[in-house]
């Protein structure tokens, strides 16, 4: 795919001096992000020597200025780096922004891009080295709990499979042992609720229809990817996935015997939750997720945020088991 080049102009309503910039992703607000980020990672990194900051970043970093920055794109469609290079050196003498701005220089730089050969030296020099824990706790925070956009979506759900690279992860999973904890994890899930396969209904391009229990190994054999043919409801690939209700009759008796007997003793558990607010006021509830969505709350984020004891959006909660009846067996 064919990189398109823009030039962008950053403003400070405050001082009215501007940063200009080229990017090639896809849109400036991206590039705007970044900055902030490589900004506040170099303060970290760098905070006891200034010099080592881009001039730009350092302004980034005021804490007691208030600059509501305005972004503004200045040329766009523009097809090689060394075009946008030439564009974005005409744009900041135009704007005076080296003397009389943020840029560090006179721009037409574009960075450090190193030739293949320095960049295969390089990525073999860090080869078992670990990231700085800084950077990692840091990259980390700014990405969790974010929500995809809708384009992130959709290029992963349309996202070509790869057999190659799919045979790396493989390769690369192979061997790897759990560690105790995990597989107690997995043993005290599957604990009264043995698994047994599923049946399928494939439709193939042809328009032919056939049934399979075995979804993992079509998709491997067709080359597929098993995540994207279950969940895109309008097909991959010219293949249509539907998973079928389970009846009594597709389980082995043998199944529903072992079923039977590992239910024996166990019991429903209905559970209630306890919410509370950040001014201590408190209410029971029985949906969780239904009580998220009328308030417009994050359930994923609630749960993560309550389990390190922490308020989010102004509430936390409590979870109430509550002993049931036994199975019906």
């Amino acid at each position: 795919m064919t990189k398109i080049y823009k030039i962008y102009k950053i403003t400070s309503e405050v001082t009215g001096l501007s940063y200009i910039g080229y990017t090639g992703k896809k849109s400036i607000d991206i590039r705007w992000k970044n900055h902030i980020m490589q900004a506040n990672w170099c303060n970290l990194k760098h905070q006891t020597n200034s010099k080592k900051i881009r001039k730009f970043y350092i302004v980034l970093l005021e804490k007691n200025v208030n600059h509501n920055w305005k972004i503004e794109l200045l040329e766009d469609n523009i097809l090689t780096k060394e075009e946008a290079l030439k564009r974005e050196m005409y744009y900041i003498s135009l704007y005076d922004t080296f003397k009389n701005g943020y840029n560090s220089n006179s721009g037409g730089c574009g960075g450090y891009e190193a030739s293949s050969k320095t960049k295969f030296l390089m990525g073999s020099s860090r080869k078992g080295r670990k990231e700085d824990p800084l950077f990692t706790e840091y990259r980390i925070s700014k990405i969790r709990g974010r929500k995809l956009r809708e384009e992130e979506k959709e290029f992963l759900r349309n996202r070509p499979y790869n057999p190659i690279t799919a045979q790396k992860r493989s390769n690369f999973m192979r061997g790897r042992k759990l560690n105790p904890e995990s597989i107690e994890k997995i043993r005290l899930k599957k604990i009264g609720n043995p698994t047994y396969p599923s049946l399928w209904e494939i439709t193939l391009p042809s328009g032919e229809i056939v049934k399979i229990t075995n979804i993992c190994k079509f998709c491997k054999d067709n080359h597929l990817s098993q995540k994207k043919l279950v969940n895109n409801i309008n097909g991959y690939n010219g293949y249509f996935c539907k998973k079928l209700p389970k009846t009594k009759e597709d389980v082995p008796l043998e199944t529903r015997k072992r079923m039977s007997e590992s239910r024996k003793g166990n019991s429903f558990r209905s559970c209630e939750y306890k919410i509370i607010d950040i001014e201590g006021n408190q209410f029971i509830i029985k949906n969780l997720t239904k009580w998220c969505k009328e308030n417009n709350i994050k359930k994923s984020n609630l749960i993560f945020h309550t389990k390190k004891n922490q308020f989010y959006n102004n509430y936390k909660y409590e979870k109430i088991e509550n002993k049931g009846i036994p199975h019906a067996l």
